[in-house]
């Protein structure tokens, strides 16, 4: 699921333009998958954000799947990505 969520935010950050204010996205996912995230992925995530000039935050939701993740723009609170849902 860790690749899918990182796969995914790349295309969400690949797409944006490129300016100085940082794009903030929070990523809701199941605790079991965050616990991942933040342990083995969490130098991938911190250089995708360097790359991207992107802000992530991540959020825990037991009432999800482990399959499931949302991505959502924290400025206007868009839904930009859902899996699973």
């Amino acid at each position: 699921m860790s690749v899918e969520i990182q796969r995914k935010l790349q295309e969400i950050l690949k797409k944006r333009e490129r300016d100085e204010s940082d794009f903030q996205l929070r990523i809701v996912v199941n605790p079991t998958v965050l616990e991942r995230l933040r342990t083995e992925d969490e130098k991938l995530l911190i250089e995708m954000e360097k790359r991207y000039f992107g802000k992530l935050s991540f959020r825990a939701d037991a009432g999800m799947h482990a399959e499931q993740f949302k991505i959502v723009n924290v400025e206007n609170n868009e839904e930009l990505a859902s899996v699973g849902a």
